[in-house]
């Protein structure tokens, strides 16, 4: 299992969305999950990992497919194209 992240700062409705992407090589399976911080919020990027990482675990927003034991770069890569549907 690997676990990814990805945050942007230059949303125009929260401070920062983070969006965690947790891959497993076996099955090639990459869950999404999702947290956003409110402009009225202190940013925490742990606080935004766990809860983006524990929504990906428990009750991911999206998933998407690679192919099975897929090179690091391309999982990454796909990974941040995906995530961008959420900013």
């Amino acid at each position: 299992m690997q676990i990814l992240y990805f945050h942007d700062k230059n949303n125009k409705k929260f401070k920062v969305v983070t969006v965690a992407g947790i891959y497993v090589p076996e099955s090639g399976v990459v869950h999404i999950g999702v947290s956003r911080c409110s402009k009225k919020d202190n940013w925490n990027r742990k606080l935004g990992n766990k809860i983006a990482f524990g929504r990906a675990l428990k009750n991911p927003e999206f998933y998407f497919v690679v192919e099975q034991n897929s090179n690091k770069k391309k999982v990454v890569n796909e990974f941040i194209e995906n995530a961008k549907r959420f900013l």
